[in-house]
């Protein structure tokens, strides 16, 4: 993806949990598009992603999430 800038950190909810949406996850081999659920629609539905933490705060998650190389602008 070449015009990928990284991830926003405005998405943390203030509890230490990082939201995520996907649009388009086409780009995802593992996803097949013929899929059943997935025919007939023209185009695909978002995906949604949250990565819940143990931390209580977004400053301590932020760093737990930059220490496992999530890519923040």
């Amino acid at each position: 993806m070449t015009d990928f800038e990284g991830l926003s950190h405005g998405s943390f909810d203030g509890r230490g949990n990082y939201h995520l949406g996907i649009r388009d996850w086409s780009a995802f081999l593992e996803v097949d598009s013929q899929h059943a659920n997935l025919h007939g629609l023209q185009h695909a539905p978002g995906l949604g992603v949250l990565v819940h933490t143990s931390t209580q705060c977004d400053d301590e998650a932020k760093l737990l999430l930059s220490a496992l190389r999530f890519p923040f602008r």
